[in-house]
């Protein structure tokens, strides 16, 4: 189960990796991505992100790779 931060839960179908192709080509793996089958929206963890070593701008809604 996922906790929400409205305090519902929602089941966690799966664990993986995808691959995200970039604006300039380049393909991403983000690795240990959850799927719940309720969500409509795709969210991303900036925090997970960084952890794993990875630095990102973000402007007007645009992430870019620094």
């Amino acid at each position: 189960m996922i906790f929400m931060g409205d305090d519902h839960t929602c089941q966690l179908v799966g664990k993986g990796t995808v691959c995200i192709g970039m604006y300039d080509g380049i393909l991403r793996e983000l690795k240990e991505v959850r799927y719940i089958s309720s969500m409509t929206k795709n969210i991303i963890s900036v925090g997970a992100l960084e952890a794993e070593g990875l630095r990102g701008i973000i402007r007007e809604g645009r992430s870019q790779d620094v």
